[in-house]
């Protein structure tokens, strides 16, 4: 387990001391957060986006 100081540490999306389980992306399970998801996630879009954009679709 990790000790109370290792928590709080600088989040890089805001900027400031993670808020933990206040946050949408940390996962309480793994103590941290889940930028895989997000990651995957955004990948999903841009092949969403892709078809909506491609000028040959119907």
């Amino acid at each position: 387990m990790r000790n109370k100081i290792d928590l709080r540490k600088l989040c890089p999306f805001i900027n400031k001391s993670c808020v933990t389980n206040e946050c949408a992306i940390f996962n309480e399970k793994f103590e941290r957060c889940e930028v895989g998801l997000m990651t995957y996630n955004l990948y999903l879009v841009q092949e969403r986006l892709k078809q909506w954009l491609d000028p040959n679709r119907k």
